[in-house]
């Protein structure tokens, strides 16, 4: 084979869910949210049997698979979440633990961070700091500030293990443009009303803005980079762009990492799995079952030992751990011919 070349009020989310000094880090016993998608993956990462300790089952190589998160636990950043091939699309289901870190995450819808005022926008790259069963405690730092974070509690399913396409915005015709005097600046719900977001971002990095309305020594203030604003701000806190200066909004793309092109060194017959097949990690009925492969999934033939055949997905997104395997009993294998070979 080739070289493998939370809103405003999420503190007390946060202050209920994170694991106390010297208590367990267990997972909890029910799964929680569930992510699901196709991704990369970070190569070279080790699932493990165990949420603590435990043998190695499985490596990611970082070619793209299907991929199950779960069990996240109080603090999703501490320890090991679970991870399965597979239940996205038909693949090589193994299971196991590894950190959450292996994975990248996105938003995968506007998320409130202050009302109907301020969103972390679709598309960008979060970080889960907390979770509980129907919810997560999301943040995103915001770019060009110093470490700054929006926060959001959001369902499950604003999260997403790649990132959605996100439209243009076309500004209307007689907007107006706007930039910040200074590196920070109170965003307020209403003329005179109530901060519900202050910006704070380096000297030099300041965000701009299109408005078409003031009132009352206010800019009703409106943005989409990786941060979503609808507010108002004071007007002397900014400076007018010259008509002709204003652009369309721009909206960061984060990206998945380039997924790894695999390749098998010598042809090898590929076949598709009529039914589930249980994986063990040695070529012996007593050997540890570690997994299975899902109807539907196309797999590499390999060697065979005895009654077991060693089998490896066909996007070899998954590959078994260092001087282990995947075998399959040889009776449960269909013909290569059957197969629909590559």
């Amino acid at each position: 084979m080739n070289s493998l070349a939370a809103s405003l009020a999420t503190a007390g989310l946060l202050a209920a869910l994170l694991t106390p000094a010297g208590a367990s880090a267990e997972p909890p016993a029910a799964p929680g949210c569930v992510l699901s998608g196709i991704t990369p993956g970070r190569t070279g990462t080790v699932l493990y049997a165990a949420a603590t300790s435990g043998e190695p089952v499985a490596k990611l190589t970082g070619a793209e698979l299907p991929l199950q998160v779960s069990r996240l636990g109080a603090d999703p950043r501490r320890g090991r979440v679970k991870m399965a091939t597979g239940g996205h699309a038909p693949h090589v289901r193994v299971e196991g633990w590894a950190p959450l870190e292996a994975v990248m995450l996105f938003a995968a819808r506007d998320l409130p961070v202050a009302g109907a005022h301020v969103w972390i926008t679709a598309g960008q790259k979060l970080e889960i700091a907390a979770a509980q069963p129907d919810a997560l405690a999301v943040e995103h730092v915001v770019l060009g500030s110093n470490e700054q974070r929006a926060r959001a509690t959001v369902p499950c399913d604003a999260v997403a293990l790649r990132p959605p396409r996100v439209e243009p915005t076309v500004l209307p015709r007689q907007a107006r443009g706007y930039a910040m005097k200074g590196a920070g600046l109170d965003l307020y719900d209403r003329p005179g009303g109530d901060v519900v977001f202050s910006l704070d971002l380096l000297a030099g990095a300041g965000q701009s803005f299109w408005s078409t309305e003031s009132r009352g020594g206010f800019v009703h203030v409106m943005a989409r980079s990786d941060v979503t604003i609808d507010a108002w701000a004071r007007t002397a806190e900014l400076s007018p762009i010259r008509p002709g200066e204003l652009i369309e909004s721009d909206v960061p793309s984060p990206r998945l990492p380039p997924p790894q092109k695999l390749a098998i060194s010598e042809p090898r017959p590929v076949v598709a799995a009529r039914s589930p097949i249980e994986i063990r990690e040695g070529p012996r009925p007593e050997a540890r079952v570690i997994g299975s492969v899902e109807p539907g999934a196309r797999i590499y033939v390999m060697e065979s030992a005895g009654d077991f055949t060693n089998v490896l997905p066909e996007g070899l997104g998954v590959l078994p751990a260092d001087g282990k395997g995947f075998w399959v009993p040889a009776s449960e294998l269909p013909k290569a011919d059957d197969g629909e070979p590559k």
